[in-house]
């Protein structure tokens, strides 16, 4: 009952986009379900687990076909297209990088910025610098405008070590909000990173001249 929609669901995308260029991801989303029956079948009067499987079966579901819209769009690309597909996305990890107070790293791989954007993530939530010395600036930006917002929040009688308490927790939850929102777009970009790769290996094995047959 809880789940005959969301199998029907998941056995039409098998048909559909999600397994024509997302199988892995559709494999992905299938465990999930496969798992969400495990539930349901050994905790049949836990509505409250069987209701969270459900959910984590419909996320993997979801992921699965976003995952295949770009597969799909990868596929039809030429390399023009792609190369300004990975511009684009090189220019939002640089926008990333300045909220969270990184250095440019714009002249590396797109998956060596993805990591270094990940270790900056993490250098700020252990309250360590974010990158090399030019990414002060935007990091002391960052902390200027968390402690402003946290010090209008404290009451103005509080004496002064107060305020600075409750700026630095304000400052630790926008960086630790920052790294949530960071590691999620990550996780997206890799998938799309191997993807295009993919893509690419393929494109590459039909542009391959056959060999001549030896006379």
């Amino acid at each position: 009952f809880y789940l005959y929609e969301l199998s029907r669901q998941v056995e039409w995308h098998e048909h559909a986009l999600v397994g024509r260029y997302a199988a892995l991801s559709y494999s992905n989303a299938l465990g999930a379900l496969n798992k969400a029956n495990r539930v349901v079948a050994q905790n049949s009067r836990d509505e409250a687990a069987i209701l969270a499987a459900k959910r984590e079966a419909e996320f993997s579901l979801a992921i699965a076909s976003a995952v295949a819209a770009d597969m799909q769009k990868l596929v039809n690309m030429d390399r023009q297209s792609m190369e300004r597909w990975l511009i684009l996305l090189t220019t939002k990890l640089h926008t990333m990088a300045g909220a969270i107070g990184a250095d440019d790293v714009r002249d590396q791989e797109l998956m060596t910025q993805v990591d270094l954007l990940t270790a900056a993530a993490q250098h700020n939530k252990d309250g360590q610098p974010a990158g090399r010395p030019t990414a002060q600036k935007a990091e002391s930006e960052l902390v200027a405008e968390a402690e402003k917002g946290a010090v209008k929040e404290v009451d103005k009688n509080t004496d002064k070590g107060t305020a600075n308490q409750a700026a630095t927790e304000e400052i630790n939850q926008r960086v630790a909000e920052l790294e949530q929102s960071l590691e999620a777009k990550v996780k997206a970009l890799t998938e799309q990173l191997q993807a295009i790769q993919a893509a690419n290996q393929r494109a590459e094995a039909q542009a391959e001249p056959a060999a001549e047959p030896e006379l």
